[in-house]
């Protein structure tokens, strides 16, 4: 009976470390992490009126163009960046709000993907780094303090299937993929158009006190920057290149 007891006993004693072995040979569930990281805020929080810079980029799949805008904020007011010209005023009031409606208090709502590989197949491809012939490349959205400096970066992939407003995101310099609900992502563009006045009814003649014609020629079929001609108004009369107008 004693050798019998015994026997049980050992057996019993091989099951348990049998099953200890598996259960510490197993891998930690990776998605205890991912999950973890829902609800949580893609940024760190940012006052967005210390917002004084813009960037967005984008990329033409279909023209292989890549389009960039550069919006900052000096003494004067908002102004577009042109690099090699003069800078230009911008109507930017309106489009900072949407930029920090977009990135400020973003939330994860989950995880889409952890490899480069998975990029293009959520959108998120930089628009930076897009060359011809590339696809799924997002709109990458940034707002800068007066130092040049980020508050936030982003690159706004594909919409989710099903889920309006909802769209898979990534920090540049970071793999993951994440879900988002974003908001006003069309609102915010590369054009030009887009954030300048265009109704110059609006403004008030008493208080234009320069005016530049800053002209184009087309040569062999291409647009090129030609002489430029600046009107200023000065004691009571408008001045062309130094010449008083009569």
């Amino acid at each position: 009976m004693n050798e019998t007891i015994k026997t049980i006993a050992f057996g019993a004693i091989a099951v348990v470390a049998l099953i200890l072995s598996y259960l510490t040979s197993q891998k930690p569930d990776d998605s205890a992490g991912e999950e973890s990281k829902m609800g949580q805020a893609l940024f760190e929080t940012f006052d967005p009126m210390a917002a004084t810079g813009i960037e967005i980029a984008e990329f033409d799949e279909d023209s292989s163009d890549a389009k960039s805008l550069e919006i900052v904020k000096d003494v004067a007011g908002w102004v577009i960046r042109r690099p090699g010209r003069p800078d230009y005023p911008a109507n930017a009031d309106n489009q900072v709000k949407d930029v920090s409606t977009i990135l400020f208090d973003l939330r994860i709502l989950d995880t889409a993907g952890d490899g480069a590989g998975q990029h293009a197949d959520f959108g998120v491809l930089d628009p930076s780094q897009a060359v011809p012939g590339d696809r799924g490349i997002g709109k990458m959205i940034a707002l800068k303090n007066d130092k040049g400096s980020p508050l936030a970066r982003l690159i706004i992939g594909n919409e989710v299937e099903n889920l309006p407003g909802t769209h898979y995101v990534r920090k540049p310099q970071e793999n993951t993929v994440f879900i988002a609900e974003v908001q006003n992502v069309n609102d915010v563009s590369t054009k030009f158009v887009d954030w300048v006045e265009r109704d110059f009814l609006d403004l008030d003649k008493w208080n234009v006190k320069r005016v530049t014609f800053d002209n184009f020629e087309i040569k062999e079929g291409k647009l090129v920057p030609a002489t430029v001609h600046t009107l200023d108004y000065e004691d009571s009369a408008w001045k062309l290149s130094g010449s008083a107008l009569g």
